[in-house]
């Protein structure tokens, strides 16, 4: 049966009309990517957190079970942004698995780390990073980017 006809046999829905499904018009891409990487920076301070109060951390996620096809909470691979070098900390921002800049934010102390991630959330609500994030290549033609450039 169609949408329309039961539209107009239903008493509660007989004041609605039916119309074409089309995709919102406001997805914008970089708008989608700024909430990702928020996201992704939220994550390595909770990890951050985690390991300053000598707790363990594992990012979980849900996932179809290969053989079930059910949807399973497992643990996700997880690569903190932040090293350790020497007397310092290194934080190394990325989207994914690329590196945003080629640069590294130096931080003396791990809890200042905390503080450069908050600065960085700030910086991306305000579109800060838009260009660097919108400039990311997924996928292959990154890779194959890569190699053509390496090879001149």
């Amino acid at each position: 049966m169609e949408l329309a006809v039961i539209l107009k046999k239903s008493s509660a829905l007989s004041k609605f009309q039916v119309g074409a499904a089309t995709k919102p018009q406001n997805a914008d891409p970089v708008l989608h990517r700024r909430g990702r990487f928020i996201e992704g920076v939220q994550l390595q301070i909770e990890a951050l957190e985690a390991e300053l109060a000598n707790r363990s951390f594992v990012h979980t996620g849900v996932r179809k079970d290969k053989e079930s096809g059910q949807p399973v909470e497992r643990a996700l691979k997880f690569k903190r942004w932040w090293s350790k070098d020497g007397n310092r900390y290194v934080v190394v921002l990325r989207y994914g698995a690329a590196a945003l800049f080629p640069e590294a934010i130096i931080a003396p102390t791990v809890e200042d780390v905390i503080t450069v991630l908050d600065g960085v959330i700030e910086a991306a609500k305000s579109g800060d990073l838009d260009s660097q994030l919108g400039s990311i290549k997924r996928g292959k033609k990154a890779v194959k980017e890569v190699a053509v450039k390496g090879l001149k």
